[in-house]
This record gives structure tokens, C-alpha cells and sequence, in this order.
């Protein structure tokens, strides 16, 4: 039985790095994907325990209250995952994340 040709192992080496690759975004995304779940469920709580009163009916002010608490948190995250971004983009070229500067 004869072994494979140089360039048949190159092949599939390239062929695994890629799909580890694939893999590692894959992972990457399903994890950033559960940061941003809890990111929503935690600003989705803050902001309601400071923009709602239990007490009383749900007013234009207490909604103008969600709208401006909920945009000034995300503002601040959006910061935060494009400052993480540009750094895992620093540490591992080759993961690939596609981030849009705003």
C-alpha cells in the first residue's frame, strides 16, 4: 500500500485548518450571540426598575424614560464590542468578524 501524496496531505491539512476555522467563528458568534441576550435581558431590567413605578400606569414619560435608558446602554456597549473587536481581530487575524463602524 502506497502513502499519499505530498500534495494530497497538503490538501487536506488545508482543508482541516479552514474548517477549524469556520468552527472557531461559528463558536465565536453562537457566544457573542448569548453576551447580547444577556446584555438585553440585564438593560431590559435595569431600565425598567428605573423608568417604571409598579405603582402606577405606564406613562409618556415613563416610556421616553425606556427609550433614552435603553439607547444610552447599547450606545455604551456598541463602544465596548467595537474596542473588543479590533482586539480580537489583533490577537487572532484569522477570525473573521465582521464589525460596521457606526
Amino acid at each position: 500500500m502506497s502513502s499519499p501524496a505530498p500534495e494530497d496531505e497538503a490538501s487536506d491539512f488545508i482543508r482541516a485548518s479552514r474548517a477549524q476555522n469556520r468552527l472557531q467563528n461559528f463558536i465565536f458568534m453562537e457566544q457573542q450571540k448569548e453576551v447580547l441576550i444577556a446584555a438585553v435581558r440585564r438593560v431590559t431590567d435595569k431600565c425598567f426598575k428605573i423608568c417604571y413605578n409598579p405603582n402606577t400606569r405606564r406613562t409618556a414619560e415613563s416610556d421616553q424614560c425606556m427609550d433614552w435608558c435603553s439607547n444610552r446602554y447599547f450606545e455604551a456597549s456598541w463602544h465596548v464590542i467595537m474596542h473588543c473587536g479590533k482586539k480580537i481581530g489583533d490577537i487572532n487575524p484569522n477570525l473573521k468578524i465582521d464589525i460596521e463602524e457606526k
